[in-house]
């Protein structure tokens, strides 16, 4: 949710009139077009091709050391799961294969000079397995909870990111281990954090092939973006360098040094930033800019936003948004200018998937008795024509179905449709079609 306006979060979202980023015609017109970008200097577009060519100059350091210095006492495998040719390692280092570490900062070790150090990373499913940041050359700065996959080199971390306490959070009997609520709530929100950032990754490598979509992604990429259902993969080609610039934005911002999120509790009357805050369905929200307030898109129109809208601040969760999917949404909001067109039935589907399943399991029914019996709910997950969206978020079922099918291009720019792909194309359940 971005926008907190009198209606809310999970309510409304407002948006920005600033200038067109892409326009793009309905997939009701029998295809969708290439986008057309607006030329902006926003400085998290500069923070993209600088991360870009500071990633590039860091590799070639990288390779060029190695050949200098020889291997370092940590041995990558190859993608295919066989091993790289061995090269020399200093006698007696450990050699550890490819895998997904986590930082643990509660583990103490000694080093070769009998001295205490604080923290260990240790491998994913064998806890016993550790390693030290310069053995995986992980980097100094790492915080408890933070990945490291050895596959791809990178370093998911939650240490850039400032935190914050906004409203009252009371204490609870459970918040026993860390002595506050509020510690509890980061410490989980860190996690999240660090998962989000590592599935960011993964789904921009998704779309960054320069092959049309297939398989998992392509699924992915019609269950986030409905539209895309009545365009081939070769259509929806072109259009993958817009989505991929929203991830590459929202990866941007959430690495930089001093990201800002703020754990949102009981607000305050007089907080004119989280007005209707306290609602219970609120998940989260982003600081609408004074421009959106006074002059909010035409969500009718296909125009879109642009990515620019300038909004500033932090990035506001209530324990509701402390997950993968809510810092995905809002994070588009905050870096990416993306609006609440539609919130997404995807939990919806996913319970009248799990009712139907059941059903079909307690009777003993065959697969086509299975797809006989839940046609008519099958029938309504289909791309509709874009102008049959309403203009606004619908929060109730069906309109909020229907709606999301109807969305056509807006999707684009949509929150839920980057949460719902990020989610789908790494691994999460997607719903039947």
């Amino acid at each position: 949710m971005h926008a907190q306006d009198k209606d809310t979060d999970k309510t409304r979202g407002r948006a920005g009139a600033a200038g067109p980023a892409a326009r793009a015609a309905a997939p009701g017109a029998g295809r969708l077009q290439v986008l057309q970008r607006a030329a902006g200097n926003a400085a998290v577009a500069r923070a993209v091709a600088e991360q870009r060519q500071a990633r590039a100059e860091a590799q070639a350091e990288e390779n060029a050391r190695r050949m200098t210095n020889g291997a370092t006492p940590v041995q990558r495998a190859a993608a295919d799961g066989t091993k790289e040719s061995a090269s020399p390692v200093v006698s007696g280092a450990p050699v550890i294969q490819r895998a997904v570490w986590t930082y643990n900062a509660s583990t103490r070790t000694h080093d070769v000079m009998g001295g205490q150090r604080s923290g260990v990373w240790q491998e994913d499913g064998n806890p016993q397995h550790t390693a030290t940041s310069a053995q995986l050359g992980a980097g100094a700065q790492a915080h408890h909870g933070d990945k490291y996959d050895d596959a791809t080199g990178r370093h998911f971390g939650s240490g850039n990111v400032a935190f914050s306490q906004r409203g009252a959070i009371p204490d609870t009997p459970q918040a026993h281990r860390d002595g506050t609520a509020y510690k509890e709530r980061e410490a989980h929100v860190r996690q999240a954090l660090v998962e989000t950032k590592r599935r960011l990754a993964t789904a921009i490598t998704m779309v960054s092939a320069s092959a049309a979509p297939s398989g998992r992604v392509l699924d992915a990429l019609r269950s986030g973006f409905p539209g895309f259902q009545r365009a081939t993969p070769q259509q929806i080609q072109p259009l993958l360098a817009h989505v991929a610039e929203v991830l590459r934005r929202i990866q941007t911002g959430l690495d930089a040094e001093g990201a800002q999120i703020a754990l949102a509790g009981e607000t305050a009357w007089y907080d004119l930033g989280a007005l209707g805050s306290n609602q219970a369905n609120v998940a989260g929200w982003v600081a609408p800019t004074v421009g959106e307030r006074l002059n909010p898109h035409d969500k009718k129109s296909e125009k879109l936003p642009t990515m620019d809208a300038g909004r500033e601040g932090a990035i506001n969760l209530r324990s509701l948004g402390e997950n993968v999917w809510y810092i995905v949404h809002e994070a588009t909001h905050r870096f990416a200018g993306t609006l609440d067109y539609q919130y997404s039935p995807y939990e919806h589907e996913l319970n009248e998937d799990r009712a139907d399943v059941g059903t079909a399991q307690t009777l003993g029914w065959s697969q086509q008795k299975l797809e006989e019996y839940s046609a008519d709910r099958l029938g309504k997950r289909v791309a509709r024509d874009a102008d049959q969206y309403t203009g606004q978020d619908e929060s109730a079922h069906p309109a909020k179905q229907l709606n999301w099918y109807a969305m056509g291009p807006r999707a684009l720019m949509n929150a839920d449709s980057y949460a719902q792909f990020v989610v789908v194309a790494t691994g999460g359940t997607l719903p039947r079609r």
